[in-house]
This record gives C-alpha cells, structure tokens and sequence, in this order.
C-alpha cells in the first residue's frame, strides 16, 4: 500500500532555475503594477526600495497608457514627459517619485524591472485632489504576479456601491481576458461570459456595471463573485472598489484549477483528480486525489507555459517494504495549454526507477 508523506519535495535540478553566483547579476526580474493614474487631479507616487543589502543595481521603470503604447509622464517634477526612466538603487537605499501630467487624466500600467535574484519593495498610490489641490482620495497599489485566473467578492448594498478591476497585460502579444459573474455557485442572472481583447502590454480598468450591462447589475444585491480567466496566457489583475465618497483597493485571489490525469500502469488503468492554485503563474501546490490513498496527497510543481514544460511531484512511502519515494510527473504543455502528455515516474530514494509509464492530463476548468 502506497502511502503519501506530506513533506513535499522538488527536485532540486529541476527546480532550481537560478542560482546565487556571479552570473545572476545578468538576470533580469520584473515587478508588475496593474493601475497608475495621472492628469486632471491625479498624482502617482512610486516608491522602489532594496530591503536585502545586495550590491548596488539599476532599476527600470516602464510606464504603458491602455493600449500599451508609451504612457509620457512628468517624472519628479523635472518638466519632462517621459515613459520610462531608470537610476541605481544601492543596498537598503529606497527612491520616490511622483509621476504627474498636465493634461487629462489617464490610466495605464506601470513595470520595473532590475538585475539580480533579489527581490525588490515596490509600492504606488495615487492621489486625487480637487480645484483647491486638496487631496480627496489615495489608493494604494503593490505588485502583482502573472496568473492564469483571479477571483474577487463582488459587494453591493446600495447603488452607490461599484467594484471594478485593473487588467494588465505584461507580455509583448496579445491575449484575451474572460470575465465571469457569480453568486452562491451559480451565474449571476442576466450574464455570460464576457471576452475582452488586450494589446501587448495593454491595461484595462473597468467596473462589474460595464462589463455585464447596467440591467443585469441594477437587478443584483449581496455579494457575488467575479472571475477573470485566459487560457490564452498569463495576466496580471487587481480590484477596485467605489462607495460613492472615495475608492479602496480590494485583494484578488489566484483561482484555482481542476484537472483530471489517466495513466495505465501493469495492466491497470487509473485516473486521479489534480486541483492546484499558482503561486506566482509558474509554480503551483495542491493535491492528487486517488483511489490507493485514503487522503488526498498533497502535489507540488512548475507549469512553465513559455517553454512548454511541465512537472508535478507527491512523495509517497510504500508499507508492503517500507521503502520512500517520489511519484514524478515530466511532460509537455500541448498546444491551448489545456492538456499535457508525458511521463509518470514511480522512483525510490536511492534513485531506483519503479514504473515509468505514460500519462495524460487534461484541464477540467
């Protein structure tokens, strides 16, 4: 009897991308920044700091209207509008900026990107003042990872009350965003799916009212759910909510995912349920559920869409010998993204190779 053991364990080849060496310093990483908002009494401010005391770097900072052409800003008040800049950033320093405009307001998408394996603190508000430059508002944004999904709480008491989203499209193609309306597991009466197109490197900031039609909105009360999707890439996604008085920014989730996995091994032929939720658009946890575990057994790995790669783990201890394993998943994303085909690895800790049969995984939603 197969016997899952809940520690959880990697392979080190497979997982370790990167490493802390000399080259690393050559390896770009990216922080993502789904809303940014100047002109016409809007302010951001940007604030980059290096918490980790690494050696000195330079820092970048792009900033993308909604159709993911160049967004010109006035940056620090030095006159001149411009899309991005950069400027190097010591250990433990931190850097401001206010990024204004003169002229009517517009929205967009902000990323940074730097070299090195450390990680940056990166953080954006932006401020509304009125005639007298009094501010009436200030929203704050923090970086967000690519993921498949989101999921948000959709709250409405009166008519004031209004949830929106900021969509930000990081990659240079395009994509295409679905958005789903529920409450209490079922659709939201008067909705369907809704399919929104996006640029490269485009943004969208829309409220639920706009997305699904002001009837179906007019007739809804509580609290539901929205759901944003792509099987086409990743995304990046934040919510917003109205009250009528001012705007709060509100936490978006990353949605989960069910697949189901068939393999034949000596003779017999089996099929277990994996339901995972991405970390950061790569890497995932969650559970198998099979028929040789009273429990479900807890799954861990890297969907690498870019290089069409997949790998999933569980590590199992077997009371016919008590001998310890892993049960290793190594396959190819096929095209759609929604199937993977490779191999399921049955291999002792000392490196013997148990079973090695083929598999087929297939996205359930």
């Amino acid at each position: 009897m197969m016997r899952s053991i809940e520690r959880t364990i990697i392979l080190a080849t497979a997982l370790s991308f990167i490493s802390a060496s000399v080259w690393a310093q050559d390896i770009w990483r990216w922080w993502k920044l789904p809303q940014v908002a100047v002109g016409g009494g809007y302010t951001s401010t940007l604030i980059i700091r290096d918490s980790q005391g690494l050696p000195s770097r330079d820092v970048w900072v792009y900033l993308y209207k909604d159709d993911g052409s160049a967004l010109y800003a006035d940056v620090g008040g030095v006159g001149n509008q411009i899309s991005y800049f950069n400027f190097q950033l010591g250990p433990n320093q931190e850097k401001s900026y206010a990024l204004t405009s003169t002229g009517s307001v517009t929205a967009g998408s902000v990323q940074i990107a730097s070299y090195g394996i450390g990680d940056l603190n990166a953080s954006l508000r932006f401020t509304v003042t009125d005639s007298q430059g009094k501010a009436t508002d200030v929203v704050g944004i923090l970086p967000v990872d690519p993921n498949w999904s989101w999921t948000t709480s959709v709250q409405k008491g009166s008519s004031d009350d209004l949830t929106g989203v900021a969509v930000q499209n990081p990659w240079n193609s395009t994509t295409t965003v679905n958005f789903d309306f529920y409450q209490n597991g079922t659709r939201v009466p008067g909705t369907t799916t809704q399919t929104y197109p996006l640029n490269n490197l485009g943004h969208m900031a829309i409220f639920v009212d706009q997305i699904f039609g002001s009837t179906a909105w007019k007739n809804f009360s509580g609290t539901g759910t929205l759901r944003i999707s792509s099987s086409v890439s990743t995304f990046v996604a934040m919510a917003i909510r109205a009250d009528g008085t001012q705007y709060s920014s509100l936490p978006t989730e990353a949605g989960g995912e069910q697949w189901t996995c068939t393999y034949t091994d000596s003779g017999t032929s089996y099929t277990v349920t994996w339901n995972w939720r991405f970390e950061d658009g790569y890497t995932f946890t969650g559970y198998e559920q099979n028929l040789f575990n009273t429990d479900k057994v807890r799954l861990r790995g890297v969907f690498a869409s870019d290089w069409s790669d997949f790998l999933a783990e569980w590590n199992y201890e077997d009371s016919s010998d008590d001998s310890r394993g892993q049960i290793v998943f190594l396959g190819k994303i096929q095209s759609g993204g929604n199937s993977v085909t490779g191999h399921r690895i049955q291999m002792k800790q000392d490196g013997t190779v148990v079973s090695n049969v083929s598999f087929t995984a297939t996205r359930v939603y």
